[in-house]
């Protein structure tokens, strides 16, 4: 009952409807039951998708970041039944227009309801790093946004997005292969950027994944990820530029130094051009 109510005309019960969900979501996700993954299924199937096609459709700012948002939800309530039969391919115009919208609010939603989709298809973590038809999916808006972005907030929220995703990809990363598409490939992408900024929260997401990598980004985690510190201060880059350089430098007097895994070595070189461009 609470799922149609998210795209009610009217505006108080969509606003009711939002807060019982994001109260609801955290509860639910360790594991959430099939049952209620089939309900989502059938409210999609129903009306719900074709109402929220028509939200998108209007254009309009408002209507497109509800569409997205509730999109994220019903990704996320989804679980395993997202990918059987293809169903993810009805749900993916969505967010190929909000990614495109000329609004950076609808952006911006679009990039924070991205991680529901990250979480859903790491729920199953050894199936995403061997199908390179999902990395791929999770992949495209990254590789298509950031060389044409022009907005600086949107790009943050790109950033902090890829650094959930390598978090959350962080236990295969020793993979060359996987590395390269996931990391290497991305970071390559932000360091052509002249986004001061976007590159201090790369440098941000790499360092934090050496220092602790079952951490995420600079968020409370794909779940409850709602809001993003800033980075933009002058004392944030500060203190980013030094924990970077604290990783590259070398402590020749310390005794029995363990020497730094294939990954490590790869981040310490990624570390470095960015730097080069910071």
């Amino acid at each position: 009952a609470l799922c149609p109510r998210l795209l009610s005309p009217h505006p108080k019960v969509r606003e009711r409807a939002d807060v019982a969900m994001r109260l609801m979501l955290p509860l639910l996700v360790a594991p959430i039951s099939p049952d209620i993954s089939l309900r989502a299924k059938e409210d999609l199937q129903g009306q719900l998708l074709a109402s929220m096609v028509q939200l998108v459709e209007t254009g309009a700012t408002e209507s497109c970041v509800l569409a997205i948002r509730v999109w994220g939800y019903f990704v996320l309530l989804l679980q395993s039944e997202l990918m059987k039969d293809g169903f993810v391919r009805t749900l993916l115009p969505i967010p190929s227009a909000t990614f495109k919208h000329v609004d950076a609010e609808v952006r911006i939603a679009s990039w924070h309801s991205w991680r529901y989709l990250i979480d859903n298809l790491n729920a199953t973590h050894t199936k995403l790093v061997r199908s390179s038809a999902r990395l791929t999916l999770l992949m495209k808006p990254f590789v298509t946004s950031i060389p044409n972005e022009q907005n600086s907030t949107v790009r943050h929220a790109c950033v902090m997005t890829w650094g959930l995703l390598v978090t959350a990809l962080s236990p295969s990363l020793s993979d060359p292969s996987l590395f390269d598409t996931v990391v290497f490939k991305i970071v390559t992408l932000i360091a052509q950027v002249d986004d001061t900024d976007m590159h201090i929260a790369a440098l941000e997401c790499l360092t934090q994944l050496l220092v602790a990598p079952s951490r995420d980004c600079g968020s409370g985690g794909v779940i409850n990820a709602r809001q993003e510190p800033s980075v933009s201060s002058q004392q944030d880059k500060e203190n980013a530029r030094g924990r970077a350089n604290r990783k590259e430098a070398t402590d020749s007097g310390q005794q029995q130094q363990q020497q730094p895994s294939v990954v490590e070595q790869r981040i310490g070189e990624l570390l470095l051009v960015i730097g080069l461009f910071t």
